[in-house]
């Protein structure tokens, strides 16, 4: 009977059995036809239905609906290939919840299967004949049902999907009321494209097993028929098993395990590999690049450059959110609006926060849960998931125990007269069934979806509950809270110019031995002469010219102050790094005095960088472009004499240290980072680097340590720095050190991050954390 219909669609060789076995029985069309001329006629209209099914296919679910775009995108044009775990080889729950947690905290997401294998959702696809998809919501479940579809309708040699199936998607949330039943759905679908005998065709072909049957969402089951439309859903599978069925589900709902008969996949976040591949294609859809090389050139740069901001360090909690595909949807606009993201991270986390309480049921048209869509009110929700947020916070927990949460849940709703009377284990069901913030961990646990949520929530609860001088007191040295701080300064809209003060006055606390009073006392006398500039020029005047310009004079400041622990830093690791290769035992002290030059290099490398990039992120009607290229210049040249630093003590191939050594002194002199150094022990160290060349014989091991030593000792002298400052720090020096490096760093990322800070304020700030050494010795 396939003859009976020509080749012209991809469904041909599905439909066609369907068709024969309903016209052999009697039932369809041609049994009431018996003559060549109506055969004719009924082949053409069978090919017409099956064309016209495959044009509406594409047409309603071809296309996807993305957040701030008012039209639809081809999925083909943006689909990333979905990634999931294998839970076969999944980390085991016997795993202790503080190994988990600690997991989860360094990577900033879920690590249920740290160290499983990857693998494709499409592969999978092609294998399995039921197939369930659990994953948060805009975790991308919807797009690839869709993209599994579209491949179907292909010829089959064409087809990603590799099996010759009719696609039906059934949009879930369409079972509004007990009467409706997925087989009705499921005929409407080819009633719509004028199928001839639409509802013989249905029954046939799913008791044959010709169909791809597309479940979407079973968590968008309208709540008053979800318990009836599951029990129906579970018998039509049982029934028509022998269809092939990929459906989706929200991983905090447990309603796909009624379905005992579906193989459960848990999609992954998004790999580097799959951020870049979205990036890629979501800003050539943007830009249309087909008919335009100049636009495709530019659409390149603005992917190229969008992608490094990601991976920046300063950016781990923003790259956290880019793992999600809806999420990252979110940071592409917010990219595409200014060509950058903003220095104040509040905004995009209130946003992405916003799409998962509120916008993306709206934007998916789904009825939700009674709770939402009446009772619970976003601002009280988001008020309790605050104070839930700080005090995991404060007690460094990242799980919650599900016993206690909804005991918290009840305690606040309680305590609040506004609040509805509402069962607290519904309410935390429903936020990790419908919204996705709270998800289940490992048995008797969950955690907020991604960390940098449970740290805006911990941040929005200091800023709501008045607790910024308890933030400062208690947490300032301690860098698990870095976010919560940039993310408070953020939320300050009346001013970060207190919480900066606060900061200054507990950063003194960590200069109170008299080894770390020297070293940073050091770094503020090489910037002395301009610490007395901005100074003299206070206060402020209210000419807005004079206060760009005391804004750079103020930026300089700060790097050349870091720049002073960068380059003691770098030449620290010299020294050590040559003493160790020169054969000396005395390893632990050069181990600590590696780990020491390590930690000089760090912050005062992480200021530099977060600096520049504040500044290269304002737009040059805001600055003088004189004023960056000189700033650009300054940093190059400080990055450049770190690296020169850093190999600078070295005795072997000293042609090579002669030629570093000559350049570093042509930087120093040109930058003039020391303006106080004294040159003429660099003048020694070529000296003594010109005499080894000129005897051209090997050194003894003991020769070749005392040649180290003497050039260390020349370096301390021209830059007046006792060696018993920085090469015989107690551990305890050294850990006040570093708290003194890091909260200094810690007030100018607050500072970058402020949504409001006075010039005069900012600048008075500034000068008392430059004066910090002298201030206390004055006392």
């Amino acid at each position: 009977m396939s003859e009976l219909l020509t080749a012209t669609s991809a469904l041909t060789g599905v439909a066609a059995p369907v068709f024969a076995m309903i016209w052999k029985t009697g039932e369809g069309l041609l049994g009431t036809f018996q003559a060549y001329r109506k055969r004719e006629l009924a082949k053409h209209r069978i090919n017409g239905a099956l064309l016209d099914y495959e044009e509406r296919f594409r047409a309603r679910h071809g296309k996807a609906k993305f957040i701030g775009k008012s039209e639809p995108i081809d999925v083909n044009l943006v689909f990333t290939d979905l990634q999931y775990v294998d839970n076969k080889i999944s980390r085991q729950e016997s795993d202790s919840l503080q190994i988990l947690e600690t997991l989860f905290r360094d990577e900033r997401r879920p690590n249920r299967n740290q160290g499983s294998k990857r693998k494709s959702v499409f592969e999978i696809a092609k294998t399995t004949q039921h197939l369930m998809l659990l994953g948060g919501p805009g975790a991308g479940k919807t797009t690839f049902l869709r993209k599994v579809g579209i491949e179907t309708l292909k010829p089959h040699q064409q087809s990603e999907y590799g099996h010759s199936c009719i696609p039906v998607f059934i949009a879930l949330k369409r079972l509004v009321s007990k009467h409706t039943s997925i087989e009705r759905l499921i005929q409407e679908e080819f009633e719509i494209s004028n199928m001839p005998d639409a509802l013989e065709f249905t029954r046939e072909a799913l008791r044959m097993g010709k169909l791809l049957i597309l479940l979407d969402g079973l968590d968008e089951i309208p709540y008053a028929n979800l318990q009836n439309a599951l029990l129906k859903i579970k018998d039509f599978v049982d029934k028509y098993n022998s269809n092939r069925y990929i459906a989706s589900c929200r991983e905090g709902a447990k309603y796909h395990s009624l379905l005992d008969t579906f193989t459960d996949v848990q999609i992954a976040d998004f790999s580097d590999a799959q951020i870049k591949t979205f990036v890629e294609s979501w800003f050539q859809v943007e830009s249309n690049v087909e008919d335009d090389p100049q636009e495709r050139e530019l659409c390149k740069g603005r992917q190229k450059k969008f992608l490094k901001i990601l991976q920046k360090d300063r950016n781990s909690a923003v790259r956290e959110l880019a793992r999600n595909p809806l999420l990252l949807t979110l940071l592409c606009l917010v990219y595409q609006g200014s060509n950058n993201l903003p220095n104040n991270r509040v905004s995009l986390f209130q946003q992405a926060l916003e799409l998962f309480i509120n916008k993306w049921f709206a934007l998916k048209k789904v009825q939700p849960n009674p709770i939402l869509d009446q009772e619970f009110d976003p601002i009280l929700e988001k008020a309790m998931l605050s104070e839930v947020a700080c005090r995991g916070f404060v007690s460094d927990r990242v799980f919650f125990e599900r016993r206690k949460l909804v005991g918290h849940i009840k305690a606040y709703m309680e305590a609040n007269l506004n609040a509805p009377d509402l069962d607290s284990q519904e309410v935390l069901d429903t936020i990790k069934i419908y919204q996705g913030i709270l998800i289940d961990q490992v048995q008797n646990y969950c955690s907020f979806s991604h960390v940098a949520f449970q740290e805006y929530l911990t941040a929005q609860y200091i800023y709501d509950n008045n607790k910024v001088s308890k933030l400062v007191q208690r947490h300032i040295a301690d860098q698990r809270w870095k976010e919560v701080f940039s993310m408070v300064s953020g939320l300050l809209i009346s001013g970060s110019d207190e919480l900066l003060q606060q900061m200054v006055q507990e950063n003194r606390k960590f200069i109170n031995r008299d080894r770390v009073k020297n070293l940073v006392g050091w770094s503020e006398a090489a910037i002395y002469e301009k610490i007395q500039a901005l100074e003299h020029k206070m206060p402020l005047s209210a000419d807005r010219m004079k206060g760009k310009h005391l804004e750079c004079h103020a930026w300089d400041l700060i790097i050349r102050h870091a720049a002073n622990f960068y380059l003691l830093g770098s030449l620290l690791h010299s020294y050590t790094d040559a003493l160790r290769g020169c054969g000396d035992h005395k390893m632990t002290s050069i181990n600590r005095n590696m780990d020491l030059s390590g930690m000089l290099i760090k912050y005062s490398a992480s200021i530099i960088s977060e600096v520049y990039e504040y500044l290269s992120s304002k737009p040059v009607e805001t600055t003088y472009k004189k004023e960056f290229e000189y700033f650009s210049n300054l940093i190059g040249s400080i990055k450049n004499m770190g690296v020169l630093s850093k190999t600078i003590i070295k005795i072997e191939r000293h042609e090579h240290s002669l030629s570093k050594l000559r350049k570093l002194r042509k930087q120093l002199q040109q930058t003039k980072i020391f303006r106080n150094m004294n040159i003429a022990p660099i003048r020694e160290n070529l000296a003594l680097l010109e005499q080894k060349e000129k005897l051209g014989r090997k050194s003894s091991t003991e020769e070749n340590r005392l040649l180290i030593e003497q050039m260390w000792q020349n370096w301390l002298h021209g830059l007046k720095v006792s060696p018993l400052d920085i090469t015989d720090m107690s551990e305890e020096e050294t850990e006040l050190l570093e708290k003194y490096l890091y909260t200094h760093f810690l007030s100018i990322n607050c500072r970058i991050r402020a949504v409001k800070i006075s010039h005069e304020s900012w600048n008075k700030t500034l000068i008392r954390m430059m004066q910090q050494a002298t201030s206390i010795s004055a006392v």
